[in-house]
């Protein structure tokens, strides 16, 4: 986004004698503005970028933006309360996969930039998920963190009746404790599944929940994946998904 303003020619320099022009008004009121501690906008090619410093906190009914330290936009609200904004991110790619054996992809690989995390940093992936239920074996869903697979909420193969179809939510999250080449992590999930051909009932309903901790290199990107499979054949059984939802929340 680029601002182009025009203003009327004047020959006085602003701040001299005989500078009462709309040109030289205009003039040291965009200088003022670029100086303020609070107030600071700079137009570059594409965008607007937000100064770091502190704002006060505005009045009734108005709220401000700025940048936080590390770099986040961050909203001030009339109440003093400061929040960083989240970052969210669509995809509306279908993944479908027919009796996977070996843990496959039913979520875009989002990517985590380096140097983006601070420590508090949550990433987040929310789906939906669907399928045919045929499972004689374990049906697992699990998170890809570049190349390294994670069975993380493995699903009882009694779970649904054979042959039932089923659909659920799955939300996954990943949290940076520190940063750095050793930083930390913690990952936890929630969500539902429930057989769809049956009537909905807690009987035939199961919770996706998950906590985990490991370590995670900060300065180097990554890409984060949702992944499935099932753990013995079954040629009719399936998993499928139609989007996902990614989210960067915290500083």
């Amino acid at each position: 986004m680029g601002v182009t303003v025009t203003v009327p020619a004047d020959t006085k320099t602003p701040g001299t004698a005989g500078h009462t022009s709309d040109h030289n008004v205009i003039v040291d009121a965009i200088t003022a503005l670029s100086t303020s501690v609070n107030d600071t906008v700079t137009e570059f090619g594409a965008g607007v970028l937000l100064d770091t410093a502190t704002p006060g906190t505005p009045a009734s009914g108005k709220c401000v933006l700025y940048s936080s330290a590390q770099g986040t936009p961050t909203v001030k609200s009339d109440s003093g309360l400061a929040s960083p904004l989240p970052a969210v991110q669509t995809d509306a790619t279908v993944f479908s996969l027919t009796n996977p054996l070996a843990f496959a992809a039913i979520s875009k690989a989002w990517t985590i930039p380096a140097g983006d995390a601070s420590a508090g940093t949550v990433y987040s992936i929310e789906m939906n998920i669907n399928g045919l239920w045929e499972a004689s074996g374990a049906f697992n869903i699990g998170w890809q963190l570049d190349a390294t697979n994670t069975n993380f909420v493995p699903v009882a193969a009694a779970a649904f009746t054979a042959a039932h179809n089923y659909t659920g939510v799955f939300r996954f999250y990943l949290q940076v404790l520190t940063t750095g080449a050793g930083g930390t992590h913690q990952v936890y999930a929630d969500g539902t599944l429930s057989d769809t051909t049956a009537a909905r009932l807690p009987a035939t309903s199961l919770t996706l929940n998950a906590i985990n901790t490991g370590s995670i290199d900060t300065t180097v990107s990554h890409t984060l994946a949702i992944i499935a499979d099932f753990s013995a054949t079954n040629a009719s059984q399936t998993v499928k998904s139609t989007g996902s939802i990614f989210k960067r929340l915290g500083n």
